[in-house]
């Protein structure tokens, strides 16, 4: 009984504390923009984001450039210059944002990712060339140049 109880009171604890950690904040794209399937402009496309939608972000690579996030239940890859955030009506790009308020740093392991969240999708079949694809690129990433962004929201946009 103690035995099942503390796996019991372990696996609560588990539940409680693990969404936390994983808990995604909520971004916005700055422009109609590409959801990818890894962090670069060669990989598919998962769709296209429109501007101003909401995303939720998992994190970004160490230099902000790309940014794993979802958008409508689709999971995939966004160029850290197209997203960014809204704090007093102003946009606040992600790599002003992630640094200062603790955007996780993360990997891209292709592998996983793709297993996890492509294995219905067309180009899954296609996964062991993507694969290729990534080792031979891993480190060729390159950030895109971040340009300014509108400082207030259009009007049309709904606030936070």
């Amino acid at each position: 009984m103690k035995k099942t109880l503390g796996i019991a009171v372990g696996a609560l604890v588990a539940a409680v504390a693990v969404p936390s950690l994983a808990q995604a904040q909520t971004a916005y794209t700055t422009t109609y923009v590409n959801l990818r399937t890894g962090p670069g402009y060669e990989y598919p496309i998962v769709l296209a984001v429109p501007a101003q939608a909401p995303l939720d972000t998992y994190g970004c690579l160490n230099d902000w450039s790309w940014c794993d996030v979802s958008f409508n239940g689709y999971r995939g890859w966004m160029a850290g210059d197209y997203v960014a955030y809204v704090r007093d009506n102003r946009w606040i790009p992600i790599y002003d944002y992630g640094p200062r308020y603790s955007i996780p740093i993360i990997t891209f392991s292709f592998g996983t990712y793709w297993d996890t969240y492509y294995r219905d999708r067309p180009w899954y079949r296609d996964r062991d060339r993507w694969l290729r694809y990534d080792r031979d690129h891993h480190d060729d990433h390159r950030p895109p140049q971040h340009r300014d962004m509108p400082r207030t929201l259009p009007h049309t946009q709904v606030q936070p």
